[in-house]
């Protein structure tokens, strides 16, 4: 085989790519017995380990799959500058998920994000799907429970 010439081998997954849709999201759900649920725009959400996840599409064709998790816990907005070396840390040790801090104005409390984004423009097998959504929860999960050895008195 030379250069740029299409291989001829089997695909490395079964199944063909299909579009991303929030139906194949909840069936990739179902197929693990996952509790979620949908908010008012039909975003999907659920609960691992008392930590929230959303998975939302975003892009001019729905076409980005993103997966953020939101860590149970709640800090002082005064500890940010402690909590963003620890986030530092995180990304560049891992290339996932990305950790993001967000103050809410009606509790005025610090919150912690991981989120992952998944292109899917050229569809998506259910088997790299469910892959996805599982390394999803699991890269954030990872780094709450590092977040939590860091910031043992966060508050719940």
């Amino acid at each position: 085989m030379g250069f740029f010439e299409k291989p001829t081998g089997a695909p490395l997954l079964p199944g063909r790519p299909e579009p991303i849709s929030k139906e194949r999201i909840r069936r990739a759900l179902d197929s693990q017995d996952y509790n979620y649920g949908a908010d008012e725009d039909g975003d999907i959400w659920g609960g691992w380990d008392n930590n929230t996840f959303w998975f939302v599409l975003l892009g001019k064709a729905q076409e980005i799959l993103v997966i953020r998790g939101r860590w149970d816990k709640r800090l002082d907005p005064q500890q940010r500058a402690e909590v963003l070396p620890v986030l530092d840390d995180w990304s560049r040790q891992h290339i996932f998920p990305k950790p993001l801090t967000v103050t809410f104005a009606e509790d005025n409390d610090l919150r912690v994000f991981g989120e992952v984004a998944i292109d899917c423009e050229n569809g998506i097998t259910d088997e790299q799907l469910l892959l996805h959504i599982e390394a999803g929860i699991r890269t954030c999960l990872d780094m709450f429970a590092e977040i939590s050895k860091q910031f043992p008195n966060a508050r719940d």
